[in-house]
């Protein structure tokens, strides 16, 4: 770190770089005991750019400054020893190491300020979002978690938002119908200020803006419905937005809710004692693989009791679908019995496949 103290304004003014930044003690300053006076207090700089930094005494009474570390994350400005600034004096750093660095008013507590030291390589790097440790395909209940990491340098302040979203009901395109007009739900979201006002933000516990830091942020979601699911990670600032994409697949045995239908194979909310129905599901299987199955049916009336169980057996094809029917002929009225359906695995150390669907309908 270089340290030049100038004494003449006139000469700061004709050989400073326009690219290097000027921090002013204003007019009277020293009267004011509730604001940081420097200007600016939080300042960002890029090694061989415009590392120098320069302060200048536009007060009318002397000002003392001195390094001071003032966060856990900043290491003291190294102005070479207590520097006394009169009356347009003025005093340049030159920056050769990135990291944060503190100073203040050795006699004046609230004035003081933070600097910003990037490297040379900030200037044309980019930030490089990632999603990591994502599988392609989840079974329904399995905990689905996964790392986005944030590596690089942005020079706008922003946003960074992690997005889950549900593109489809199952592996099949369309065949419980499209889901894509569903709104992102946010799992995780930040707001990075370029310097936050004092106390300043420790960076290392803030991703990924601005010091370069890797960092990462792992987050856990259980899905509590089969289908294609997108996840978005996006870091926006004012100028432009980087983002990253990755979709999943959660795998399950999905019934339909079962419905009553007569013999032309219509669907009925009420029939009448002694009349046979069909009592039907529609089961999807997007496991991955093939899966033997007890497919249960049942009705239950307003008391609770079961008036009828069924079960049939057989085996779902990969991405497949099969239409189960079983009669019924109801032998009592009942204003609504609760037709239920779940699937097993067999009935020897039987495993669940499916929740349990439900649905209300009425015997006259």
């Amino acid at each position: 770190m270089l340290v030049q103290i100038v004494c003449s304004p006139r000469f700061l003014l004709g050989s400073a770089s326009e690219s290097n930044p000027v921090i002013v003690i204003p007019y009277d300053s020293e009267s004011n005991a509730y604001e940081s006076k420097f200007i600016p207090d939080q300042l960002r700089i890029v090694i061989g750019v415009n590392d120098t930094v320069t302060w200048r005494n536009d007060d009318s009474v002397f000002h003392r400054l001195i390094g001071e570390q003032l966060y856990v994350s900043a290491k003291p400005v190294d102005f070479g020893k207590s520097v006394i600034l009169y009356p347009e004096d003025s005093i340049s750093v030159t920056f050769q190491e990135t990291g944060l660095y503190g100073y203040r008013d050795q006699d004046k507590s609230w004035m003081y300020g933070l600097i910003e030291v990037l490297p040379h390589e900030a200037l044309n790097a980019q930030l490089d979002i990632s999603i990591n440790g994502l599988k392609d395909s989840y079974t329904l209940g399995e905990p689905v978690e996964f790392t986005v990491d944030a590596k690089g340098y942005e020079t706008g302040c922003g946003s960074f938002e992690v997005e889950l979203e549900k593109i489809s009901n199952t592996t099949t395109s369309g065949m419980l119908g499209d889901t894509s007009n569903q709104p992102f739900r946010k799992l995780w979201a930040a707001v990075f200020d370029c310097l936050a006002d004092p106390p300043f933000r420790d960076i290392d516990e803030h991703l990924p803006y601005p010091s370069g830091h890797d960092t990462a942020q792992t987050l856990t979601e259980t899905p509590e419905e089969n289908g294609k699911y997108r996840v978005t990670a996006t870091f926006a600032t004012s100028i432009t937005t980087y983002s990253e994409v990755k979709e999943f697949v959660v795998r399950a045995i999905s019934p339909t809710n079962p419905v009553m239908k007569n013999a032309e194979g219509l669907i009925l909310n009420a029939t009448t004692q002694g009349q046979p129905v069909e009592v039907s599901i529609t089961v999807y299987n997007t496991l991955g693989h093939t899966q033997p199955f007890v497919a249960i049916l049942e009705a239950r009336d307003d008391g609770g009791v079961t008036e009828f169980l069924g079960f049939t057996t057989g085996r779902l094809e990969d991405d497949g679908l099969r239409d189960i029917r079983m009669s019924w002929t109801p032998q009592k009225a009942s204003d609504y019995y609760l037709l239920r359906t779940f699937l097993i695995t067999g009935f020897e150390e039987p495993e669940i496949l499916s929740e349990i669907k439900l649905n209300g309908v009425v015997v006259e």
